[in-house]
Formats: C-alpha cells, sequence, structure tokens
C-alpha cells in the first residue's frame, strides 16, 4: 500500500513560489535579450538563456559553501 502524504502550502509559500517563477521568467527573459542583442541571433541567444541560468546555480551553490 502507497500512502500519499499530501502537504498544502501556506499563503506565504505560495506567495514565494509565485515570486520565484516570476523572477526565474524574468531572468531567462533578460539573458536571452542581451543575448541577442550582442549576437543577434535567436539561436545562440536561446542556448544562453538556458545555459547561464544553470551555471549561476552552480556557482551559486560554490558561493554559499564557502
Amino acid at each position: 500500500m502507497v500512502i500519499i502524504r499530501i502537504i498544502q502550502a501556506s499563503p506565504y509559500q505560495e506567495t514565494i513560489m509565485i515570486k520565484t517563477m516570476i523572477f526565474a521568467i524574468l531572468h531567462f527573459a533578460t539573458a536571452f535579450g542581451v543575448a541577442y542583442i550582442l549576437t543577434g541571433s535567436i539561436g545562440i541567444s536561446s542556448a544562453v538563456a538556458l545555459v547561464e541560468p544553470l551555471a549561476n546555480t552552480v556557482v551559486f551553490y560554490f558561493h554559499e559553501q564557502a
């Protein structure tokens, strides 16, 4: 038998999650926009918009470890 535990988020947690998702969207859009302005290429800009936040996440992890 599998027991599924449902966790209800508080209104504060829901607000934080929404703000986090909006920040992620803005981060991707900003990375894409800057890369597009610099390169003029949608393909390169898309790649940068995907890779740059990932690289920032890894750097942030090691920064927090220091």
